[in-house]
């Protein structure tokens, strides 16, 4: 009995090995019964084309995973499948299913099935009661197709807890034993090397990524989110003996490491202090210290715990700042999303943000529901004046999230757009112009207008040169010391940026139509001429600066705030590239503090600083953009004279 299992991450970055697979396949292990009879395979990161050709002989049954990045190589290969083996069942799972309205996936004939929920017990289920010529009808959570329709399942699917870990005492839950990554430690690694290796944008993917949790659940219920159909659900921890031998494994034998520690709230528990400080222990053991970036999500509401982990992890991880999650500060937002969190200035002083500043960036979500243009930058200014740097996620629907139910989007006036093309903000250039992703985004609804959304996507780019590029990063500060926050700062600008179609010297109704082909026309987010007009932007603002009479506009609206504005500006403005490099001496009574604080400090007497403007060429955004990931770039270019 030959079962297809196949959920490929082309187009994002990739994990190098399949974990449905071996999960799927271990759990059927254990709990199936007729494992002797099967035959369990899977196919790489590759198109539709390719991996129908890799399939020789018939499937008994096929199981796909589908996602955002792998949507349309999904239903390529359904479409395969049905022409070369028309006699093979297929079910699907994953977050692209719209449970809400499933019928789109009718017109595939051979689609037998939609697994909602965890698949481990569904599709143990499915391939027993297969084997025996059983049907369907009362597997939990699997949507059984009768005809043209799909029927909804009696129940749920149960959800898995861990043996000896921690987590609910009772409800609907599946007790497993095993660790299929423990299990299956050797293929695992050997599918790791060989994919990297032969990895067509290896030269993009300069790490090994490995996504990894140690729990599953999210207690809360925010519109927005769908963790993998886990949202307010109870959180279920895997026992401590198997977090640290899988950390043990993933440590030891993964080198050029990126590690994504995808619990939905790491530091719920106290126990997750104890993993930190494993993970700390096994950096120093295989001489990995400063060598891996770790990615968390952290816990929403358990400060104490995270500031713990951040302090362990701080000295042995890789200069890569930490992401924090808090959306919006607005609590009328908040409240709309339905998302709890303590305030951004709790946050900060929790995590000692501004004693670290380059060492954190925060994540925010673009157009939430009940957000203004005013909201979001109000949030973004917020931010700043906690010390940590910006990352705005624009606001993406989730098939099966709160946000998608026909009531929301009743209630809220939801419009929304479906586009194949990533939106490329400075913080993500990597994903740019992509076209095999399917992406829902909201682009109006009650609180915002379309034009409110084109704004908010055009000034975040804007700000994310600006301040979090360093290019008026130093002068804000500096107006943060005299009691102005960045809102008082920005806002001017904003404002005058918004109102003067070409102040910075792009034409700033030329860029609002290049987003309104995107949503409307299909188009890559932001294009102009065939690049991002971030890019224009970059490229414009050092001509208007020191050749026209941006200098003078911006002393006429911020120079109040400091009096030693102007040079500090002219710092910021001075790192930007240009068309041949050059080094500048500035004097000021002003001295550049390094990382992790990165900014100019007020002194007595008058210093001179040195600033380094690289030469501009075909990648001058991406280096640019990385100083928001590595501010310590910033070191290299801004010091203080030695003679």
């Amino acid at each position: 009995m030959n079962i297809l299992v196949w959920s490929p991450t082309t187009g994002w970055d990739t994990a190098n090995f399949s974990a449905h697979y071996y999960l799927f396949r271990t759990q059927y292990k254990h709990y199936g019964k007729y494992f002797q009879d099967t035959n369990w395979s899977t196919i790489g990161d590759i198109s539709a084309e390719e991996a129908i050709e890799q399939v020789t002989e018939a499937p008994a049954i096929v199981f796909l995973g589908i996602y955002p990045w792998n949507k349309n190589i999904i239903l390529d290969f359904v479409k395969y499948i049905g022409i070369k083996y028309p006699n093979t069942p297929i079910f699907l799972g994953g977050v692209e299913i719209n449970f809400h309205d499933p019928r789109p996936f009718l017109e595939y004939k051979n689609i037998a099935g939609l697994v909602k929920g965890e698949g481990e017990v569904p599709l143990t289920q499915i391939v027993d009661k297969l084997h025996d010529g059983q049907d369907l009808y009362d597997v939990p959570g699997l949507y059984v197709r009768e005809g043209q329709s799909f029927l909804t399942p009696k129940k749920e699917a149960p959800r898995i807890k861990f043996k000896d870990g921690i987590g609910p005492k009772d409800g609907d839950f599946f007790e497993v034993k095993y660790s299929y990554l423990l299990e299956n430690a050797d293929d695992i690694l050997q599918d790791i090397r060989r994919n990297y290796d032969e990895n067509p944008k290896k030269a993009r993917h300069t790490r090994r990524y490995f996504f990894w949790e140690g729990t599953r659940g999210c207690p809360y219920g925010c519109v927005y989110c769908d963790w993998g159909g886990g949202v307010n659900t109870k959180v279920r921890r895997k026992p401590q003996w198997m977090i640290e031998q899988e950390l043990e494994f993933i440590f030891k034998n993964i080198e050029d490491l990126y590690f994504h520690l995808f619990d939905a709230n790491f530091g719920i528990f106290p126990q997750d202090i104890t993993t930190a400080q494993h993970i700390a222990d096994l950096l120093r053991k295989y001489d990995r210290v400063g060598k891996v970036h770790i990615s968390i999500t952290f816990a929403k509401n358990n400060q104490d715990n995270v500031a713990r982990i951040i302090d362990i992890l701080n000295p042995v991880k890789s200069p890569m700042p930490w992401s924090l999650d808090i959306q919006s500060t607005d609590q009328g937002v908040l409240d709309d999303i339905k998302r709890t969190q303590m305030p951004m200035s709790f946050i900060g002083e929790k995590y000692k943000i501004k004693e670290n500043q380059s060492k954190f960036y925060t994540n925010a979500m673009l157009a939430l529901p009940g957000t203004t243009f005013d909201k979001d930058l109000k949030t973004w200014c917020d931010i700043f004046d906690a010390g940590s740097q910006l990352s705005g996620y624009i606001t993406t629907i989730p098939p099966q999230s709160e946000m998608y139910t026909p009531e929301f989007i009743k209630e809220w006036q939801v419009k929304t757009f479906v586009t194949t093309y990533e939106h490329a903000t400075i913080n993500h250039l990597n994903y740019r112009l992509q076209n095999n992703a399917e992406i829902i985004h909201m682009h109006s609804c009650k609180s915002f207008t379309t034009e409110d959304y084109i704004n908010i996507l055009i000034v975040h780019e804007l700000l994310q040169l600006l301040d979090g590029a360093y290019i008026t990063k130093f002068a804000r500060k500096l107006a943060n010391n005299n009691g102005y926050t960045a809102y008082d700062f920005y806002k001017p600008i904003v404002d005058r940026f918004l109102a003067d179609d070409n102040w910075l010297g792009v034409d700033i109704n030329e860029i609002r139509q290049s987003i309104r082909d995107w949503i409307f026309d299909g188009k890559p987010f932001g294009e102009i001429n065939g690049v991002i007009f971030t890019e224009l932007l970059l490229k414009k603002l050092t001509v208007s600066y020191f050749l026209k009479n941006l200098k003078n506009d911006l002393i006429d609206i911020v120079g109040g705030m400091h009096k030693l504005m102007a040079p500090a500006l002219d710092v910021g403005f001075r790192t930007l590239p240009v068309p041949k490099g050059k080094t500048v001496s500035i004097n000021a009574n002003l001295a550049y503090s390094k990382s992790p604080s990165c900014e100019l400090v007020e002194t007595a007497t008058e210093n001179t600083l040195t600033v380094v403007a690289e030469a501009f060429y075909r990648d001058s955004l991406l280096d640019v953009a990385n100083r928001l990931a590595l501010p310590t770039i910033i070191d290299n270019l801004v010091s203080n004279y030695r003679p």
